[in-house]
């Protein structure tokens, strides 16, 4: 599966026009290969919004940047409502907590994404996160676990949950080594139930 994580800085005074283009995907749905996609508003910065977007594999996503891209972006006009964009894009993903991600779309209020770079001296990275994640005190408050990778070593570690607090305390939990061996960049997102896309 691809994961392609997008973040856009939104002035104050776009932040409606921006939501409203971000509707605007809905024809993703009747792509080849699009699995789903959600999105919302940093809870700490307004100004920056969130997107994750599921392809069942590269063939399609390409396919989808060649030949469709291009044609809804410039109708929604959404490069008229943000100042800066970043765009990430990972390969190699797995189900961390054995739940399909794509099903829990719909029942998540918040997801928190974790970017970072592997450190070259923990090749076990992944088995890590899982143990970490499994031996949680609120772990059984999240929904759904997705770890994902580039060819480089950059990683993504994302998280469903029905609330902010069951990520919050996910994210602060003593079991979460993670921040001890690498530095994460870290967003929670609120939501936006109609920038769902399934």
């Amino acid at each position: 599966m691809i994961i392609k994580w997008i973040v856009c800085k939104v002035p104050e005074n776009k932040r409606e026009e921006f939501s409203y283009a971000q509707t605007q995907w809905k024809s993703l749905r009747n792509i080849e290969g699009f699995l789903g996609q959600i999105g919302g508003w940093d809870s700490q910065m307004s100004s920056k919004a969130g997107i994750l977007s599921f392809w069942k594999e590269f063939q399609s996503y390409r396919a989808f940047m060649e030949n469709e891209h291009d044609k809804i972006f410039k109708r929604n006009q959404q490069a008229n409502t943000y100042s800066n964009i970043s765009v990430e894009i990972y390969s190699e993903t797995v189900a961390l907590s054995g739940v399909d991600i794509i099903d829990s779309l719909t029942l998540a209020t918040f997801v928190r994404v974790a970017s970072f770079t592997a450190p070259v001296t923990m090749p076990n990275h992944l088995e890590a996160i899982q143990k970490n994640l499994e031996e949680g005190p609120i772990y059984q408050d999240v929904l759904a676990n997705v770890f994902s990778k580039d060819r480089e070593k950059n990683c993504l570690l994302a998280s469903l949950g029905r609330g902010k607090e069951s990520l919050k305390k996910w994210e602060d939990s003593p079991s979460n080594s993670s921040k001890e061996s690498v530095d994460i960049q870290e967003t929670l997102l609120q939501l936006e139930k109609n920038w769902l896309i399934i």
